[in-house]
């Protein structure tokens, strides 16, 4: 099995974190646009958000809204969730010694914690979920999980620079 120095482990495991949310950025604001596109055609019942802003005028504005409270919400959850997460792992990750397992990336309760958020991702995915919500939804988790890749990789340039 291949092992890997803690350093390294620490590198990449926050590259998951980036790619994820990058992708996830990536296909919420593609909901979002194709919500803002269709908000003339659909009825207003299947655009619960842009139903809720209307008082602030058109469905761009309505969109353009709901990527703004988007990303400080994604911005709270990245602080107050990932980040802090994402300290735990990289101070059991220096507590290693000895080359690890790619397995030993994240313990037992990351393992877990990154099942459950695929399995609802794939879950949001095959519920019939208004797209302006599931647009919402990614940019939120997207925004969080840029934060936690981009502090794991600070943690890792600071080992290289120690």
């Amino acid at each position: 099995m291949l092992r890997f120095k803690p350093q390294f482990l620490v590198f990449l495991s926050g590259i998951p974190y980036f790619l994820a949310g990058v992708m996830l950025n990536r296909k919420g604001v593609g909901f979002l646009s194709e919500a803002a596109q269709l908000s003339d055609k659909l009825p207003s019942l299947t655009l619960p958000f842009v139903r809720a802003l209307s008082f602030i005028g058109d469905a761009t504005a309505a969109m353009l809204c709901i990527v703004v409270l988007a990303v400080v919400a994604g911005i709270f959850k990245g602080r107050k969730v990932i980040v802090p997460g994402v300290s735990r792992n990289f101070a059991r990750l220096q507590t290693m010694t000895a080359d690890a397992p790619l397995t030993q990336l994240y313990d037992r309760k990351g393992w877990i914690i990154l099942g459950v958020m695929m399995s609802l991702g794939m879950m949001i995915n095959n519920l019939p979920v208004p797209i302006d919500i599931r647009g919402f939804i990614d940019v939120t988790v997207g925004i969080a999980l840029i934060q936690g890749g981009v502090a794991s990789l600070r943690q890792y340039r600071s080992l290289k620079t120690a």
